[in-house]
């Protein structure tokens, strides 16, 4: 089952912390709500912008919480949440009392169904205290809309909203310490089911307002109202807007000529739905244009963030189309506000939702998080953007999940960032199939799976990756079984930006239950190919083929080699004679679990060596490396033993290639599984990863921590997933210098691949 190249790969960093990881995509464990609203802005200080979330759950409870971000956009829920259960509400964050620190107004019904709105005082740690006698009126199926519109420096609000059957439009001046005041006979039209957006729309530098909403016997708004700077408004007549409900407003500069750009979209008088975008002169003067490819809602989100990187904002919309399937649509903006729909998203479609965008993970990039009913279930989603506009459901795992595989982490492409390429089956419930996948990774342990590669797909087999027509270019060798069946072996040169060309006419024997190693045994510099499995007659071989170092292969004839299947190879020097050795183990043709050693002459003449302490195991797993020091590599072995016991085996090695067995190791015993080796916590002493099954139907995966003189103890409270029938690589994905596992195999009767993060501490 396991793969082995060359010499271990032992990956090293100047560092020394304990072994925290992460399992990546973290399991954000967010509630879906419909009819809500959400809001991503730094609550307790950290730099690191939170989720605060408020709508209706299953059930049609009442929800609102807040989710506590580490950096990374992992969420943790806050345990008690500062506010009561909202629905049918609106939400603004702003620092109203002059601490800095972000405060929260929310409105909607909360409790006894009672149209509601709470002012909430933040403390700088994400604690909230509600605030008491406020004059805020209560208010649902409302908008809320923060701005500092008298020019005191202090946010003031606008309030709209249906309040005990009754519609209201309110503006607050705030003193600067959150006390407000409400200001009498403003011109505002009193409506609900509506929305609210703020800015300077005539570039007289104060902040003007566009309601839109409901005003009662099916008659709709969208009306301007200038500021005079002093919070006066005065109502702008003869506007070209729609008049909506059930609408969202978004405002920004989408042409590039510094002037803001209102989208308007909702229901019409007509009751139809309409989406409309309108371009500003700069006087405050609007022309619709015309032409637009978005989609008409109601029902409605809208967003407006440049989503991929060119400096000019694009649309998120959705909501509930003309004939009410939920709908949602990025479009990308040219610079010029002309839009293109981008149709190969991962989001799901949503009404009655909202829409947050932020950077949540740190890397300066707009993400979105969604919420709203999809199918009739509310949702709740974050996705994370690559730069380029394309994003990622941060609860779906990128990776297929495969089992009786085999996995390699290596630069593909010359990014100098590990790429992952797999093969296995997938699939569920007795419906498995093979597959072969390529992932590239961005740098910063991001991937993306690659399509229309040559590669077959295969399972029961393995992949071994090294340069072998000299090129420079890491190629591959991949053995398993294809989905008609016939068991195959198959090589692929790469050529150099991780593209691969399949090599027609190699000498290799199909095989399946199979083993691969890659590495020069013959002296002449080019990587030769040790191959185990069972061929397409059932017999089960062991075949040694030498490089010309074109990689032009041929068959070397007469070997001494036991051929085996369920097994596993490991090339390295044991005696000290600077030649590649050979340690096989598998269940050979008499059904029995073999472990041999073969020295090499370094011409790639290879004998056996007879009486080794090695117990022979099938189903099994190999690695070599120094683990006491002593600068002599020794062998780590795990399989089932031929009283079908799992085991696990530490044999050190008196430099001359004659081994002893470790008595007292701690390793768990398993078979089916696989064993990786690297210095896990910088202290230049290679750690130990075993995966696999256990004898009674469970599964292991284990950190051993070495001591620096092959003393290992079991490091707990890891999170990693117990796999076996796979494959476990070790390689820094994220380019933090510090070594990343990532796990594939069987375990809850399915295929699983989990990439786990090793933490700053």
């Amino acid at each position: 089952m396991s793969v082995r190249f060359l010499f271990p790969f032992l990956i090293s960093a100047h560092f020394l912390v304990a072994q925290s990881f992460t399992e990546v995509p973290h399991f954000n464990s967010f509630e879906g709500v419909v009819g809500g609203a959400t809001a991503i802005i730094d609550v307790n200080g950290d730099t690191y912008p939170d989720l605060l979330v408020t709508g209706e759950k299953k059930g049609n409870k009442r929800s609102s919480k807040l989710y506590i971000n580490d950096g990374a956009g992992r969420f943790s829920e806050m345990a008690t949440p500062p506010f009561p259960g909202v629905a049918f509400g609106a939400m603004a964050l702003a620092d109203v009392n002059g601490d800095s620190h972000p405060d929260v107004l929310l409105s909607g019904r909360i409790g006894s169904n009672m149209p509601s709105s709470r002012l909430y005082m933040n403390n700088g740690s994400g604690h909230f205290t509600k605030v008491t006698d406020t004059p805020f009126v209560g208010v649902s199926k409302g908008a809320i809309a923060v701005a500092d519109v008298n020019g005191d420096l202090h946010p003031d609000v606008l309030l709209i909203g249906n309040s005990s059957n009754n519609r209201i439009a309110k503006l607050y001046t705030n003193d600067g310490l959150g006390n407000f005041k409400e200001v009498i006979d403003t011109p505002f039209e009193r409506v609900d089911n509506g929305a609210i957006a703020i800015a300077d729309l005539n570039s007289d530098q104060h902040p003007d307002i566009v309601i839109t909403g409901n005003k009662g016997e099916r008659t709709f708004i969208s009306k301007l109202y200038l500021n005079n700077g002093s919070g006066q408004f005065t109502e702008l007549t003869g506007t070209p807007f729609v008049a909506v409900f059930l609408s969202a407003i978004a405002i920004a500069d989408v042409n590039g000529d510094e002037h803001a750009d209102l989208l308007i979209t909702g229901v019409d008088e007509r009751f139809g739905t309409s989406t409309k975008l309108y371009i500003n002169d700069g006087s405050g003067h609007f022309t619709e244009s015309l032409g637009t490819p978005f989609e008409d809602a109601n029902y409605r989100s809208i967003a407006l963030s440049d989503v991929n990187g060119d400096k000019s904002p694009d649309i998120l919309l959705a909501g509930a189309n003309s004939g009410r399937a939920e709908i949602i649509k990025l479009y990308t903006n040219d610079g010029f506000g002309h839009f293109k729909e981008m149709t190969d998203h991962p989001f799901v479609n949503v009404a009655y939702g909202s829409f947050a965008m932020a950077d949540v993970n740190g890397d300066q990039l707009s993400d979105v998080l969604i919420t709203g009913k999809n199918s009739g279930s509310p949702i709740m989603k974050l996705y994370t953007n690559n730069g380029k506009g394309h994003f990622s459901d941060m609860m779906e795992i990128p990776f297929e999940g495969v089992h009786y595989g085999s996995v390699v982490l290596s630069d593909m492409n010359g990014d100098k960032h590990p790429d992952l390429l797999m093969t296995g089956r997938i699939g569920q419930d007795r419906r498995f199939y093979p597959r072969t996948l390529l992932y590239t990774n961005d740098g910063k342990g991001h991937f993306t799976e690659v399509v229309d590669t040559p590669f077959e797909n295969v399972g029961h087999g393995a992949i071994a990756i090294a340069d072998v027509n000299g090129d420079d270019y890491p190629d591959a060798l991949i053995t398993g079984k294809n989905r008609s069946g016939d068991p195959i072996t198959k090589l692929y040169t790469n050529d150099g930006a991780g593209r691969f060309s399949e090599i027609a006419d190699t000498p290799f024997a199909g095989v399946y239950h199979s083993s691969i190693a890659l590495a020069d045994v013959n002296g002449d510099h080019h990587p030769d190919a040790l191959i185990t499995g069972q061929n397409s007659a059932g017999s089960l071989i062991t075949k040694l083929y030498t490089n010309n170092g074109s990689g032009h292969f041929s068959e070397v004839v007469a070997t001494p080699f036991e051929g085996v299947e369920h097994g596993a190879i490991a090339l390295a020097d044991v005696n000290g004679d600077d030649y590649p050795d050979a340690l096989i183990s598998g269940r050979n043709s008499s059904g029995d679990p073999i472990t041999k050693l073969y020295t090499n002459n370094g011409s790639g003449h290879f004998s056996e060596v007879i009486a080794t302490p090695f117990e022979g195991v099938e189903y099994s797993a190999i690695a070599i490396a120094d683990l006491n020091d002593d600068d002599h590599p020794d062998v780590l072995i795990s399989g089932q033993n031929s009283s079908r016991d799992p085991i696990t085996k530490h044999y050190t090695n008196n430099e001359s290639g004659h081994f002893s067995a470790v008595t007292d190791s701690p390793f768990e015993g398993v078979y089916a599984g696989d064993i990786a080796i690297a210095d896990m916590n910088g202290d230049h002493h290679p750690d130990i990863l075993i995966s696999g099954k256990k004898k009674w139907k469970t599964y292991s995966s284990k950190l051993y921590i070495n001591s620096g003189f092959g003393g290992f103890t079991e490091v707990t409270g890891a999170p990693f997933k117990g796999l076996g029938w796979g494959s476990v690589v070790i390689a820094d994905v994220n380019g933090d210098h510090r070594p990343d596992i990532l796990l594939a195999g069987y375990n809850d009767a399915v295929g699983i691949t989990r990439l786990y993060i090793q933490a700053r501490e």
